[in-house]
């Protein structure tokens, strides 16, 4: 295939194939030899892939790019044709990029909720009644008239633990950028081309860009654990050995199961690589292996390679929560059948009764104390005014005092049992001298050889009560200084 006129350059120079980026000018497929010749063209803007930039479609999968194979002319298969008088002006050999891995995962259904725990083992049934003639049972009660006791219900078995939760799927790698090889002219292996008198200007190959990687899928969540099991009702306790002998305790409930552990959340997915970039081999002409081309007269200028740029890898996708461990199961109250005996009942009534009779004693001899305290002061500041039991108490200064300061307050008697209710002993009272008088004066004091103070000179003494015991000191009233 040749121009009018091939040797003229101004010819070449008109006689232009504009590709418009679309594809190649030529493409030898099936072994032609030299006798196949492309002679005096101009041959523009070739592309060995159209729109290099738009990956393959295929729903975020991570599709690899298409290599591109020479920008004007590309030779498979061995071909080796003549190529002479030509101008080859900005074409491009450019791997197309790989495609993302966009693929969004759909996000796991939730975990199925655990099966309902096995009901309570039934109650056990009541015990025979005690036989007075049976043989020694360390188990029976201390009162021979006593049922036997229940037994203790059995425990709950415990939850199944839940099940793990899926791990996520991986993400999609992204697509492998593609190789460009000869930005003017390839060649396939073992070809044997002829190339005279041409002129390669602006051209390059050009490695595609590789895809994004894909996000990893979350993980799914764990399953919940199963509840654990009641327990089983204790026994209830047996009958006496006759009627309106008391029962046996009923025994204890079992312990409700432990509840099952919940699942583990599964791992999120790892998110894919992203894609290599693609290899750039031939600005202007690329030879495969075992080529043996005839290159003569030709012209090279400003053409050149760039290798395609590797993507980022996809951000991995989020472990799941592991789900909460399941509630035990309540502990069974024990059985309502219990051994009450007589006697329990009859000392709960002698208590309560003792407390009672003790209050009323109490409130009883409240009057008489106070009746105490007023004529034990009366009596007091009567003796201080007298002269001559004054001189016989002073010659003797610490003498106890025969006033009585408390009485006993009488037994009470209780229906059930008589409770005897007494106050503290009465507190001895003693009588210390005055002290010395003010402005230097002495003390009045009366005794053997010593004049007694007119009435209206004489300090009042002062009663000290002295406590035999600390109990004593608890029980009596505090006294007033009688004056």
């Amino acid at each position: 295939m040749a121009s009018e006129h091939p040797d003229d350059p101004c010819c070449v120079a008109r006689t232009v194939i504009d590709c418009a980026q679309l594809g190649r000018a030529f493409v030898f497929r099936n072994g032609e030899g030299r006798d196949s010749v492309i002679d005096g063209f101009t041959i523009k803007n070739g592309y060995a892939v159209a729109d290099p930039c738009a990956p393959t479609d295929t729903g975020g999968t991570g599709a690899g790019g298409e290599d591109a194979y020479g920008g004007a002319v590309a030779c498979f298969g061995g071909s080796s044709p003549t190529l002479s008088n030509l101008v080859i002006q900005d074409c491009v050999a450019r791997g197309r990029n790989g495609e993302d891995g966009s693929f969004v995962y759909p996000a796991f259904a939730a975990p199925a909720a655990p099966a309902d725990p096995a009901p309570a083992p039934d109650q056990l049934p009541d015990p025979a009644p005690r036989d007075p003639n049976a043989p020694p049972d360390p188990n029976a009660p201390a009162d021979p008239n006593a049922g036997m006791p229940g037994a203790p219900g059995a425990d709950g078995a415990a939850g199944a633990p839940g099940a793990d939760g899926s791990k996520g799927a991986d993400g999609y790698n992204g697509g492998r950028g593609a190789n460009g090889y000869g930005g003017a002219f390839y060649f396939d292996a073992n070809s044997t081309p002829l190339i005279l008198h041409c002129t390669i200007t602006n051209c390059r190959a050009l490695g595609g860009y590789g895809g994004l990687g894909g996000a990893g899928q979350d993980g799914q969540n764990g399953q919940d654990g199963q509840n654990g099991q009641d327990g089983q009702q204790g026994q209830n306790g047996g009958a006496g050995v006759s009627q309106g002998d008391p029962e046996g305790q009923g025994g204890n409930g079992g312990n409700g199961g432990a509840g099952g552990n919940g699942g583990r959340g599964g791992d999120g997915g790892i998110g894919g690589n992203g894609g290599d970039g693609g290899e750039a081999l031939g600005g202007a002409i690329y030879f495969g292996e075992n080529c043996k081309p005839t290159i003569k007269y030709c012209t090279i200028t400003n053409s050149y390679i760039r290798q395609g740029l590797g993507n980022a890898s996809g951000a991995g996708g989020a472990g799941a929560a592991a789900a909460m461990p399941a509630r035990a199961a309540w502990p069974v109250r024990p059985a309502t059948r219990t051994a009450r005996t007589a006697r329990t009942a009859v000392m709960a009534s002698v208590a309560m009764a003792a407390m009672a009779a003790s209050a009323a004693a109490w409130a009883k001899t409240a009057p008489g104390r106070r009746a105490v305290r007023s004529s034990s002061a009366r009596a007091a500041k009567s003796r201080c005014r007298t002269p001559s039991s004054a001189s016989a108490r002073l010659s003797r200064p610490w003498r106890l005092s025969r006033t009585p300061v408390e009485t006993v307050a009488p037994v009470v008697p209780v229906a059930v049992t008589a409770v005897p209710v007494a106050l503290a002993a009465p507190a001895a009272t003693v009588h210390r001298p005055a002290r010395a008088g003010r402005r230097g004066r002495p003390a009045t004091r009366a005794g053997p050889g010593r004049p007694v103070a007119p009435a209206h000179r004489r300090r009042a003494l002062r009663p000290t009560t002295v406590a035999p015991s600390s109990t004593a000191r608890a029980a009596r009233p505090r006294s007033r200084t009688a004056r």
